[in-house]
This record gives C-alpha cells, sequence and structure tokens, in this order.
C-alpha cells in the first residue's frame, strides 16, 4: 500500500514482542529499504538469517542490502566530496548531474550520463531538488515526481503481467467457489492452511472415556474379581485442532493427563494416581503411553504392593487406559 514508514512501525513492534520470529525481521529489512535507511535494513536481514541460517533467500537478502549499502555509502561520499570542492571554487563551470539507480532484472547499477532513463537535474535546481536531496537519494520519475533512488518504477506491460494487486474485502459470509477445498473457509480458498479449534470437544469426549475405564482381576490373581477402575479426571490439560492443508487433513493434539484409581479388595479399597504427561500425535497407536508420578495413597492395605504394580500400574488398569485414549484419538480423526 506504499505505507512504508507504518509497515516499519509495525515491524519494530513485532520484533520487539517476539524476538524470535523471523518473519518479522525480514519484514522489518524490507520496511527499511523501502523508507531508505539501508544500515537498518541490513542489520534485520542479518538478524532474520542469524535466526534461519539455512534459508537461501535471507542469505540473498543480506547480500544484496549489503551491497546497496555500500553503494549509497559511496555516492553519499563522492557527493560530499564534490560539494567541498565546489564551496571552495565558489563557482560551478556546469551542473553536477546525479547518478541514477536502475534496477533492471532485478540487479542494482550506476546508469552513464547518456543512457540514464530519469531526468537529468542540476543541484541548483531547487524546484526539484534541494541542495542535499541527491546525498539522501532521490531520483524523479517518469511522471516527473521525486522520489527514492529505491523505488521501482513499472513499466505498463509489468503492471499487466502482474494484473491488480490491491488489497481487497473479503466476504467470509459469501458463498465459497467451487475452487474451495472441502474444509476450508471464504478466507482460504487456495486451501493452503485453515486450522480449527476443538478442544473443548476433545476434552469432555477424552473424559469420558476415562471414566470409563475399568478392569476386573482375572481368576489365579491374588484378589479374582476385584475392580479396578478410573474414579476421577483430576487434570486434563492441553489441546485438539485440525488443519486442512491443500486438501489434506492434519490432526493435532496434545494432553497431559491425571486420573486417580480405586481398587476394592472385599472390605478395603487402595487409591492413588498416576499421570499420563505426553498424549500426542507422536504416539501410535497401540505403542501404549508412559505413566509418571505413581502415587499409592496413605490409607491404602499394607502388603498390596505388589497386586497394584501389576494390576494397575504396569498392566491390567493401565492397559484398558491406554485403550480408551487410543479410541478417543480414533473418534477425533473420524469425527473432523
Amino acid at each position: 500500500m506504499n505505507r512504508s514508514s507504518e509497515a516499519l512501525e509495525d515491524a519494530d513492534e513485532a520484533v520487539i514482542n517476539d524476538p524470535s520470529y523471523v518473519k518479522a525481521h525480514w519484514r522489518r529489512g524490507q520496511a527499511a529499504t523501502a523508507c531508505g535507511n539501508l544500515s537498518l535494513a541490513v542489520d534485520a536481514y542479518r538478524s532474520a538469517l542469524k535466526l534461519d541460517p539455512s534459508n537461501k533467500a535471507l542469505t540473498k537478502e543480506v547480500t544484496a542490502s549489503e551491497k546497496k549499502k555500500a553503494e549509497a555509502e559511496r555516492l553519499a561520499a563522492e557527493a560530499a566530496a564534490a560539494g567541498a570542492e565546489e564551496g571552495s571554487d565558489k563557482a560551478v563551470a556546469e551542473p553536477k548531474k546525479v547518478a541514477v539507480v536502475d534496477k533492471t532484472n532485478g540487479k542494482d547499477k550506476i546508469k552513464g550520463q547518456k543512457k540514464m532513463s530519469t531526468a537529468v537535474v542540476s543541484e541548483e535546481d531547487s524546484s526539484v531538488f534541494s541542495k542535499s536531496d541527491h546525498v539522501r537519494g532521490y531520483k524523479i520519475r517518469s511522471d516527473g515526481k521525486k522520489t527514492s533512488y529505491f523505488d521501482n518504477e513499472l513499466d505498463e506491460n509489468t503492471k499487466q503481467l502482474i494484473g491488480d494487486i490491491t488489497p481487497k474485502m473479503i466476504d467470509p459470509n459469501a458463498k465459497q467457489s467451487k475452487q474451495t477445498q472441502d474444509g476450508t473457509s471464504a478466507w482460504n480458498t487456495a486451501g493452503t492452511w485453515e486450522e480449527k479449534d476443538v478442544s473443548k470437544w476433545a476434552k469432555e469426549t477424552l473424559q469420558s472415556f476415562l471414566l470409563s475405564c475399568e478392569y476386573v482381576l482375572p481368576e489365579g490373581s491374588p484378589s479374582p474379581g476385584s475392580l479396578a477402575l478410573v474414579s476421577k479426571v483430576a487434570t486434563l490439560d492441553g489441546h485438539a485442532s485440525y488443519a486442512t492443508v491443500r486438501g489434506k487433513k492434519r490432526y493435532i493434539y496434545e494432553f497431559s493427563i491425571i486420573v486417580k484409581w480405586t481398587l476394592s479388595l472385599g472390605d478395603e479399597q487402595a487409591s492413588g494416581q498416576m499421570s499420563f504427561p505426553d498424549v500426542d500425535g507422536t504416539c501410535e497407536l497401540g505403542g501404549g503411553y508412559d505413566v509418571v508420578d505413581w502415587v499409592v495413597d496413605s490409607g491404602t492395605p499394607a502388603g498390596t504392593g505388589p497386586l497394584l504394580d501389576r494390576f494397575v500400574r504396569d498392566a491390567g488398569l493401565r492397559d484398558i487406559i491406554h485403550q480408551k485414549i487410543d479410541e478417543f484419538v480414533v473418534l477425533f480423526r473420524e469425527s473432523y
């Protein structure tokens, strides 16, 4: 939108809010270049490359911005030297001409005076330039307007090739075109990426699955017929979402779970809790989930430790919990 200074302010704020955000540094470099602040542009691109050293596009930007800065400094030094010489002579034989940067084919170069595409102006022509304007880096467009050396003036053929790139208002309630991928909104007709948060549904569903976990100790065990179950879901933190990526679904979930359990032993009862800190998409179905923070309550009958380890912590009820979590994952994928 040609609002370079405001873009630079936004980029500065983004970098302050998140110094590790590579794109913010990149945009800061672009905005600084558009504003003519080449030193800031070089620093911004270097910061971005430091965060993402393997990014080839950033490497090119750093090299290009460093060349632009060096060239601008050379021109400024030449102009300053010429100005000093002019002041000592107190006379000018002829108007000094200003070098112009041409961006043909994306390569900056200083044009010869015989082939300059923009107007050649005198430092003394105050109707176009002030005496120091050329030091700051300005040039004249074909329409006669003064602009910076780094303004990229497009010819009509280039404009037709690019087409209309003016930002347009999008109606999110508008009917989607036939090209819109299934599961995407009117804001994303290309279907490149769209993510929907379903954490509320996932937490409610997963909790109901966990509360249904029961295991009856088999014949041959020290306490056949005893019932082990999840009595409460003490903690269920995390999130779930699904993303549509170029027409394909991606399921994203990550939960940390603490369940309380009980094991009935005739007239007595054992109880405690165990944690499953890493229930996420990296766990394969059927592979189980790690248990940490195994706790047995103080009121548990003495001598039941081996029974609890075998039929609650290591197998039995734990296997049922694994099974129910897997069932939740399958339902998540089928529902969305």
